[in-house]
C-alpha cells in the first residue's frame, strides 16, 4: 500500500490509525488529568479496553496483530463483545452501558482527529444502550411522608 493511500483523509498523520494509536491519543490527550475527567472514569475505560483485548485474544486473535486498522474493530465486533460481557461475565445492563461509554469516547476522539473515519465512528456511536431497570424508591424523605 502506497504512502498516499495510507494518508488519504488522515489529518496530520502519515500512519494508519490502529487501535493502539487511537487508545494512546485517547488516554494521553482526551482523558488527561488537565481535561477534568474523573480518575474513576479513566480507570473504568482502561478496564474496558483490557477486557476487550482479553476477549479478542480468545475469539479473534488475528485482530491483535500490530498494524490492524481501527475499522476492523467494527460495531458488530463491539456488539459481540458487549454480549460476551452480559452472557459470559454476567455483567448487568448498567455495567455494559459503562463499557459502551468507553467506546463512545474513543469514537468521539477519532472523529475529532480523523474525519475520514466519520462513518466508522457514527456506527460505533449508534450502538444502543442496554435497558436498565429503574430502581424503586428505597426510602422516603420526611417531607414525602
Amino acid at each position: 500500500m502506497g504512502r498516499q493511500a495510507r494518508t488519504q483523509g488522515a489529518v496530520g498523520s502519515d500512519q494508519q490509525v490502529t487501535l493502539a494509536r487511537a487508545l494512546t491519543v485517547l488516554f494521553t490527550r482526551d482523558l488527561h488529568s488537565s481535561t477534568g475527567v474523573s480518575p474513576h472514569t479513566v480507570a473504568s475505560y482502561k478496564t474496558t479496553f483490557r477486557l476487550l483485548v482479553r476477549f479478542l485474544s480468545q475469539y479473534k486473535p488475528e485482530l491483535l496483530r500490530p498494524g490492524t486498522p481501527i475499522e476492523l474493530f467494527d460495531s458488530q465486533l463491539l456488539e459481540d463483545f458487549l454480549r460476551h460481557l452480559s452472557v459470559n461475565r454476567s455483567c448487568s445492563a448498567a455495567t455494559v452501558n459503562v463499557r459502551l461509554a468507553a467506546f463512545a469516547a474513543l469514537a468521539r476522539s477519532l472523529m475529532r482527529r480523523h474525519p475520514h473515519l466519520l462513518a466508522y465512528c457514527q456506527s460505533i456511536l449508534a450502538i444502543r444502550q442496554r435497558k436498565t431497570v429503574e430502581p424503586l424508591v428505597g426510602y422516603f424523605e420526611v417531607y414525602e411522608l
